[in-house]
């Protein structure tokens, strides 16, 4: 996949592949990365974790990719959010978010000492965007496949363009880093474009840079390759 196609695709699972290629080629990728956004993509539909359980599951998977929590309090985490995703199953066998509360307490909280690899974030993927085919009553299709294309914009967010950016010091002022902590901690980034300004008052001059703060399509959570750039995040 050339950088065209891989700014064109809508599909994060070719985009996860391509990844993969690169991978298995010498490149090395950031596990905290990849952990975010399987943690983004679970947080899309996080309406459906209806028991806290789960939702401090995916808390502590999170931060987890922080170095913020320790290994065995994600996997105590992880086996409270089975219980509430096996309780949802008994009770309500078409719930959607079943599918969801399920990756929280498996897929996202047990990569804690392993890569996460490909198949579970395939199969992340396929849960999170059924659970929306799901809840969308009379276009399930529509809306799983809307949910893939916002998949890979996220998987964009986060890995950022083929050629990463210098970023250089002078950059980091105390307005810009500050922006930047603050959108980091509250989950929080429409701040994105404000975060432009400071930058191009500083002197930044990067196209890719600048273009990705101001799109307004554009979806940014934790793990965003410029906010990552600026704090100094791999």
């Amino acid at each position: 996949m050339d950088e065209d196609e891989w700014l064109a695709c809508s599909d994060a699972s070719a985009l996860i592949a391509d990844e993969a290629a690169r991978i298995n080629g010498g490149e090395e990728v950031s596990e905290r990365k990849r952990r975010l956004f399987a943690c983004a993509c679970a947080r899309r539909v996080s309406r459906y974790l209806t028991d806290p359980r789960s939702a401090d599951a995916l808390a502590m998977a999170e931060a987890f990719a922080d170095d913020d929590r320790e290994p065995e309090a994600i996997l105590a985490a992880s086996r409270l959010a089975e219980d509430a995703a096996r309780a949802v199953r008994e009770h309500e066998e078409d719930a959607a978010w079943y599918y969801v509360m399920r990756e929280a307490a498996d897929a996202i909280p047990h990569a804690t000492n392993s890569d996460l690899d490909d198949d579970s974030l395939n199969q992340l993927l396929n849960d999170c965007a059924n659970a929306y085919g799901q809840a969308a009553v009379g276009s399930e299709l529509h809306a799983e496949w809307a949910e893939r294309r916002t998949q890979a914009d996220l998987f964009r967010d986060i890995f950022g363009p083929f050629n990463h950016n210098t970023f250089p010091a002078d950059w980091r002022t105390d307005t810009a880093m500050s922006l930047a902590r603050g959108m980091y901690a509250s989950r929080d980034f429409s701040a994105m474009p404000i975060l432009a300004d400071a930058l191009q008052d500083a002197g930044c001059d990067s196209d890719d840079i600048l273009n990705h703060c101001r799109d307004a399509n554009q979806p940014h959570v934790r793990g965003c390759w410029v906010v990552d750039l600026l704090l100094g995040k791999a």
